[in-house]
């Protein structure tokens, strides 16, 4: 599976938007506040689009996915704007003792292995 993190409100640190497909083409898309119980909104529905492609001969797979920045209550991207963002990829057989787990912005070392940890967000800049 792969996930995006996406918080483009970075004033709102515990707050983003989470984005997940299977090669299945099997998705998911959340709404999470850290600081609520449960702390992701599965009602929420960004109607993003996704699209998968399985090659199972060399064993690969590819993902397409176009999320609508309204859905994440952003009326257009301007050049300079900043947001946070984090890119995951779980890999592999079994249970999460059993999976790798590769990120775009590394997490700190240590035993927790969760991809909810927006102090190691990268940051995107919008350019012209």
């Amino acid at each position: 599976m792969v996930e995006a993190f996406i918080n483009p409100q970075p004033e709102r640190f515990l707050h983003y938007y989470e984005f997940e497909v299977a090669p299945n083409n099997q998705w998911v898309d959340l709404e999470i506040d850290l600081t609520k119980t449960p702390f992701g909104d599965a009602g929420w529905d960004s109607h993003f689009e996704h699209a998968t492609k399985v090659d199972a001969e060399h064993k690969v797979w590819l993902v397409e996915m176009r999320v609508p920045v309204k859905s994440m209550m952003v009326n257009a991207i301007h050049a300079g704007d900043e947001w946070r963002l984090n890119l995951y990829r779980a890999d592999g057989p079994g249970d999460d003792t059993r999976r790798r787990f590769m990120c775009w912005s590394a997490l700190p070392a240590g035993p927790n292995k969760g991809f909810h940890q927006p102090a190691s967000f990268g940051i995107i800049k919008f350019v012209k």
